[in-house]
């Protein structure tokens, strides 16, 4: 005989406050789901409540809070019965904490101690910003020679359409 494995679990889920006696069946087939094949709960809580937005174009709603210990296939069939639940429009949310220490420990353990991440690259790319070969004064002394070849164009092109318009004005007088 194959022996269950039983977890602790802390079970949250709303129900629509409309009608309340349909809020304690579901309660009621829920507790029965949880705890068949031996499981117990150990702490109960119900309370009605006001939604800080509206879910489900509803304002407020029962909450149900269940301290449980239970098996894992136990868990399973709430999840499939309460997702057949809330497409009926009877229950809102559901939240399910497995609380077992040795998954909670490791998970702290994997937390406290975050591995670097190793980067390797995998090609050689060239950099994304060429340097020159030149040092800086040759570069300087091209520049100066360009923009001493610009200012000269610019001059040529000047004379040039001053004598074009002194032209027009002497073809104009004669």
């Amino acid at each position: 005989m194959q022996e269950t494995k039983f977890n602790n679990y802390e079970i949250m889920y709303i129900v629509d406050d409309q009608n309340p006696e349909k809020a304690n069946l579901i309660k009621k087939e829920f507790v029965e789901i949880l705890t068949k094949n031996n499981g117990k709960i150990t702490k109960e809580e119900d309370f009605i409540r006001q939604f800080a937005y509206k879910i489900n174009h509803k304002n407020s709603g029962h909450y149900f809070i269940l301290q449980l210990s239970t098996t894992p296939e136990n868990i399973a069939d709430f999840n499939r019965i309460f997702s057949i639940k809330q497409k009926q429009g009877d229950v809102v949310r559901k939240l399910v904490i497995n609380l077992d220490e040795e998954k909670i420990n490791t998970f702290k353990e994997r937390k406290e101690s975050p591995k670097k991440p190793e980067f390797t690259r995998e090609y050689n790319r060239e950099p994304r910003v060429k340097t020159l070969d030149t040092p800086k004064a040759e570069v300087k002394q091209e520049l100066a020679k360009t923009n001493k070849e610009v200012t000269e164009v610019k001059q040529e092109t000047q004379e040039n359409s001053s004598e074009k318009s002194t032209k027009k004005e002497n073809t104009e007088e004669k």
